[in-house]
């Protein structure tokens, strides 16, 4: 049975191999978006919490990819804090992995936005790279 997740990925092999980009680099990415375990990261947040795929704190991980220079990720910051703080005691963690390579600016944003999420610096975009997202703002 084609779900549209199933159908999200055959969307998303495709335009890997139009931006020359080969799929099976992107195995593990996939395979985590249909529900496998396979993405493998381990980040220690802004708050010094250390959070792994398998190791949280809780039920569900909503994981966030965004950057400060990214309009529409600075738009929806303010909902994704009233979803983190809604859910929160259901066991939801949400982790937004900025980008940024300016950790000044970074700071500064997270302030003056009032984020109450768990936050990680990710300059490399070794992450985001992981999950195959390179344009802001992707929720996984």
């Amino acid at each position: 049975m084609l779900t549209i997740c199933h159908t999200f990925v055959v969307h998303r092999m495709t335009t890997w191999y139009r931006q020359g980009i080969n799929p099976q680099s992107r195995l593990s990415y996939l395979a985590a978006y249909l529900g496998h375990r396979d993405i493998h990261f381990s980040i220690a947040t802004d708050d010094g919490k250390h959070i792994t795929p398998t190791n949280f704190g809780g039920n569900l991980l909503v994981v966030n990819f965004w950057e400060t220079a990214c309009i529409p990720c600075a738009k929806e910051m303010p909902s994704l804090s009233d979803f983190a703080r809604k859910f929160r005691s259901e066991g939801v963690v949400v982790v937004a992995i900025s980008a940024d390579e300016d950790a000044v600016k970074y700071g500064k944003f997270l302030s003056d936005h009032h984020v109450v999420l768990e936050t990680h610096r990710d300059p490399s975009r070794r992450i985001s790279q992981g999950f195959g997202t390179y344009m802001f703002p992707e929720l996984t």
